[in-house]
């Protein structure tokens, strides 16, 4: 299989952009993040996050950024992968550094922990994304 490989921001990489099955065996090992920091996606903003899926290791949430939308604060404990649904244009807040996103639907992500993360969809139309993350 070819990996695709574009231009990245710092704390996100491209990943092979096949199946999302093939995402969930992916899940990687657990980096953890220094200190507690905000609380975990789909308790701090559960109009955003929706769990669909948990394990003993691991949780599966769908997000959904309508245009304009901010999600509020939320941390993740370890490295985690997001497949985009849907193309996206997204201001992400990372422990207090901007960083703007343009993923295409279809691709994934694997990024590093934060204490805090802010996103806001700064395009015209929803953002749809998937995240697998650690469950500690």
């Amino acid at each position: 299989m070819k990996t695709k490989r574009k231009a990245c921001t710092p704390l996100w990489s491209m990943v092979a952009t096949s199946t999302l099955p093939a995402l969930l065996l992916a899940l990687p090992v657990a980096a953890h993040a220094q200190g507690a920091g905000a609380p975990r996606a789909h308790v701090a903003a559960p109009d955003v996050y929706r769990l669909l899926a948990q394990g003993r290791q691991q949780r599966v949430l769908e997000a959904v950024l309508k245009p304009g939308q901010e999600a509020a604060a939320v941390s993740h404990a370890s490295d985690f992968v997001a497949y985009f649904v849907t193309a996206c244009s997204l201001k992400n807040t990372i422990d207090g550094t901007d960083i703007h996103i343009y993923p295409e639907a279809g691709t994934a992500r694997i990024a590093l922990p934060t204490r805090s993360t802010v996103r806001r969809n700064i395009g015209s139309a929803d953002c749809r994304m998937v995240i697998v993350e650690r469950d500690e």
